[in-house]
């Protein structure tokens, strides 16, 4: 079991950030011409990589338990 890679979880963190700036604040928008997405597609995109999130978890659990062998099959 790996623990979680703090600089890559900052990095995301970070990137997350600078998109809600470029999102959020009108002068930043002006300056690189960045239209305000609307509601719906903002929620497409979360609800999308929400989808992804959880398809990575169930895969992740999936493989483990295959490799796992059952405590049953060794009595």
């Amino acid at each position: 079991q790996a623990p979680p890679h703090k600089w890559l979880l900052l990095a995301i963190a970070w990137e997350l950030g600078l998109i809600a700036v470029l999102i959020q604040l009108p002068a930043v928008r002006q300056a690189f011409g960045i239209t305000m997405p609307p509601a719906s597609d903002i929620g497409i995109i979360v609800g999308l990589g929400i989808i992804v999130a959880v398809a990575i978890e169930i895969a992740k659990f999936v493989f483990r338990t295959k490799e796992r062998p059952s405590k049953m099959a060794y009595p």
